[in-house]
């Protein structure tokens, strides 16, 4: 009877064990630690998913316009793009919207998708910080900042390099 070819070899096995569980308990410790006193400084080069490990120092809300005719007009963003996580929409993390591919993205899918067919649409977020111990959040220190003006004529190429 020939041994199994598809199995790790003998030598080899307890170093990937070790291996894996390091990494294992070394996930462990940065979640543990992202959540109690925020980002470690080893956290940065492994097992950083910044939707769970990095904590979002403050509050922000997505607004969008659309410029139809000669006015503008405020975009419902949710009725555009209803998908949305726990914590709300996708578009509404700062990771999201700090990104400039990602906002072209949104930028030519809210061309697209807006049923008045605008010939320009801009974006800007209302940033606070969070207030500790609270429930709601009141938005104390507001800023706000314009973060995209895009043209409805343009195109933007997505990563599979599909026109939008």
């Amino acid at each position: 009877m020939a041994p199994d070819t598809q199995t790790t070899r003998p030598a080899l096995r307890i170093p990937i064990l070790a291996l894996l569980l390091a990494l294992g308990g070394y996930n462990i410790w940065c979640w543990q630690n992202a959540l109690g006193t925020g980002e470690p400084s080893l956290a940065r080069w492994f097992a950083t998913w910044q939707m769970f490990t990095l904590r979002d120092p403050g509050h922000s809300e997505l607004y969008a316009e659309a410029r139809v005719g000669e006015a503008w007009q405020e975009i419902e963003l949710d009725a555009l793009f209803p998908t949305r996580w726990e914590s709300g929409p996708r578009y509404g993390r700062s990771s999201f919207w700090k990104s400039p591919t990602r906002m072209r993205v949104l930028a030519a899918s809210t061309c697209s998708r807006h049923p008045a067919s605008p010939t320009r649409v801009r974006f800007r977020v209302e940033k606070w910080n969070k207030t500790l111990g609270q429930v709601k959040q009141p938005k104390r220190k507001l800023k706000t900042e314009e973060i995209l003006d895009w043209s409805c004529d343009r195109a933007v190429a997505l990563p599979t390099g599909r026109l939008l």
